[in-house]
């Protein structure tokens, strides 16, 4: 998933319960928490260090929604899987989005921690630099060999 896309995503599905960026504070009356809880940081028993294992916990909830504990809770975690209201693309982008908002390594589809242009150029960098290392090796072995020859 995009976790670019997942933030706005978030703003539009999910921000008016979790509060911007996560950070929970919204009143729930009749739960038994008394408050929607945030996403950010997630509760401990949905997080795991294991990007494959935090979307899989949050996945379910996505999917088929929530009801919090207590007497009457007055706000319900919404369906979304189940519903068709977002598509499984746009819930792996929510999923990548509360990864990286989770600091879980992985979150937006392996990103390596830095912008993907950033990344390509670098990786494009050591590329010419190892090839240019391994042309001046090459050459100088075929100089060697030429003058042992003689």
């Amino acid at each position: 998933g995009s976790a670019e896309h997942g933030a706005v995503l978030f703003r539009l599905y999910c921000a008016s319960c979790h509060g911007p960026g996560g950070k929970g504070g919204i009143t729930n009356p009749g739960s038994a928490g008394g408050a929607i809880p945030p996403l950010s940081p997630i509760d401990r028993k949905f997080y795991s260090s294991d990007p494959q294992t935090f979307a899989n916990n949050i996945d379910r909830i996505l999917q088929h929604g929530s009801i919090p504990k207590g007497p009457m809770p007055e706000k319900k975690m919404l369906v979304f899987g189940m519903t068709k209201s977002l598509t499984q693309e746009e819930i792996a982008d929510l999923e990548a989005y509360l990864l990286e908002r989770n600091g879980v390594g992985g979150g937006g589809g392996g990103h390596p921690g830095i912008p993907p242009k950033v990344f390509f150029y670098l990786t494009m960098a050591a590329l010419v630099l190892t090839a240019g290392v391994l042309g001046g090796l090459w050459a100088r072995m075929r100089a060697n060999a030429g003058r042992n020859a003689s």
